[in-house]
């Protein structure tokens, strides 16, 4: 199933975090935290795996990024899972990340 995912000018949309989060700026620092956290690593391990274990860490970063609204990364994570072996997908993935982390640096502490 192909995921239709909406654009937006910030690599994170923001509106649809604080409708996941209540609108809760504590919350949302912290989730905020945790993907930014999962999404270095995911960087950071998919190139040296093999491609079952790409897709689980695809498969895993598609559905948190969906979540906090990063949905550049999550249409990323989504075309590693369709092919996995495809190691050009990677260098998409590393672009929309830097992207993500230059964004977050943007928002107030």
């Amino acid at each position: 199933m192909t995921m239709t995912l909406p654009l937006h000018a910030h690599p994170i949309d923001l509106d649809h975090l604080g409708r996941q989060t209540f609108h809760d700026k504590v919350l949302q620092r912290e989730v905020l935290m945790l993907f930014g956290s999962q999404l270095d690593e995911a960087v950071e391990t998919l190139p040296a795996t093999e491609h079952g274990e790409r897709w689980q860490v695809a498969h895993g970063l598609k559905g948190a990024a969906a979540g906090v609204g990063a949905f550049e990364v999550a249409a990323c994570a989504e075309r590693i899972l369709r092919q996995p072996q495809d190691d050009e997908l990677i260098g998409q993935l590393r672009a929309a990340a830097e992207d993500v982390r230059a964004f977050l640096l943007t928002l107030p502490g």
